[in-house]
């Protein structure tokens, strides 16, 4: 089952545009990245995804609401990634490729080969959040040698998943958005699992500036 993308303005990562190219028929097999990627990064620094790792926290009137992931399965792709410092949303872009916060896995640290948990799916299981867990290794990300602070543009990683669940859950399809597009942009509609927030529950933002 493939998803196609909801809106213009889904999830923050998605305006990364077809600037990641996964080659036809080998798609977890290999990727290589645009030189373009970097520049839309560059100016879409307000565009934040829902992820937190630091421990519960009170919001005054935190625009965010829950929302029922059985009633709304478009957004089946969406799942958490688990580390050694927390957890935060991350999806399914390619039958076997999340993206990711880098800060998820580390902020201002080297990432790439890192191993991490990758959480997704619906399941009838009271006891369990999701049906799939596979296991992934970071393949890229931003400030790939970790040298300094991240910048905000930096702040991205790249799953590879041992197994691919794509085909069973649903994958979100990169939107046609152009870097122009990205620079004139208002608002962003925003979904995931916060570190702060029940994951029994997907948490949704609309007209996030």
């Amino acid at each position: 089952m493939k998803i196609v993308s909801i809106s213009r303005f889904f999830f923050a990562f998605t305006i990364l545009t077809s600037l990641v190219s996964f080659g036809h028929n080998a798609v977890c097999e290999g990727y290589k990245r645009s030189a373009s990627l970097a520049k839309l990064l560059a100016t879409s620094k307000k565009m934040v995804a829902e992820t937190q790792n630091h421990g519960a926290r009170t919001i005054p009137n935190d625009p965010r609401r829950p929302l029922d992931r059985k009633a709304n399965p478009e957004y089946n792709a969406i799942g958490i990634v688990k580390t050694d410092i927390g957890r935060g949303s991350g999806w399914l872009a390619n039958e076997c490729l999340v993206f990711t916060n880098k800060h998820v896995i580390g902020a201002h640290k080297k990432i790439i080969g890192k191993k991490v948990m990758y959480h997704v799916g619906q399941t009838n299981t009271p006891e369990k959040n999701f049906e799939y867990a596979v296991e992934g290794e970071v393949v890229a990300s931003g400030n790939p040698k970790g040298e300094g602070a991240d910048s905000p543009a930096q702040d991205w990683a790249l799953i590879k998943l041992k197994k691919s669940v794509g085909k069973k859950v649903g994958f979100i399809d990169f939107a046609q958005y152009s870097v122009e597009d990205a620079e004139t942009c208002k608002t962003l509609e925003i979904a995931g699992y916060p570190g702060e927030k029940s994951v029994h529950d997907l948490w949704w933002q609309s007209n996030c500036s």
